[in-house]
């Protein structure tokens, strides 16, 4: 019982470090735990501010998604409490945060980060107003690649990086990149 305790403590304690933990059947039909953790390198990029340039309709309510390119599981990233999107009435408007958005990892993997709009789904669906990628070097350097949605405007005196959004509307879009975690 004790070695079977130790067990579920163990493996409980690395699906609180990124792992996760099942039960399976050995060969005399028992159950077993087996617990697997997931070790991934790599940089958090969290979300710093958005500043409105061009308005998409009027009374944007922004939130972002993020993702692994290869991986249909998705961050969506929205303020927490209500409301769940962050609110521009006019150009030239901005809001600061501080959101994890998500994990740059070393393993070569682009990390895709799209804002949207919320509109009023299924009857409008929400608006992409661009993808951005970003992906670490050989040395862990965040690098940034424009694209047709999105353009890198470099570091800000604050030591974020300036990307500008622009498919249907104007959104210059601010992040943080963190220290290099194993």
């Amino acid at each position: 019982m004790r070695n079977r305790t130790c067990l579920v403590l163990g493996a409980w304690m690395l699906v609180a470090l990124n792992g996760c933990a099942d039960v399976d059947v050995d060969d005399n039909s028992e159950q077993v735990g087996v617990a697997e953790q997931a070790v991934t390198a790599g940089r958090e990029l969290r979300l710093r501010m958005i500043l409105a340039g061009q308005l998409e309709e009027g009374a944007d309510e922004i939130f972002l998604t993020a993702r692994q390119r290869g991986s249909s599981s998705m961050n969506i990233i929205r303020p927490p409490g209500d409301p769940d999107y962050w609110r521009f009435d006019t150009p030239g408007s901005s809001l600061t945060m501080n959101q994890h958005v998500g994990t740059i990892v070393a393993n070569g993997e682009n990390l895709l980060v799209h804002v949207m709009e919320q509109d009023d789904p299924p009857i409008f669906p929400n608006a992409d107003l661009g993808e951005m990628i970003v992906f670490l070097d050989g040395a862990h350097t965040p690098h940034f690649v424009d694209t047709s949605t999105v353009q890198y405007k470099g570091i800000n005196e604050n030591g974020w990086h300036h990307l500008r959004f622009h498919v249907g509307a104007i959104y210059h879009v601010y992040f943080s990149v963190g220290a290099y975690q194993l």
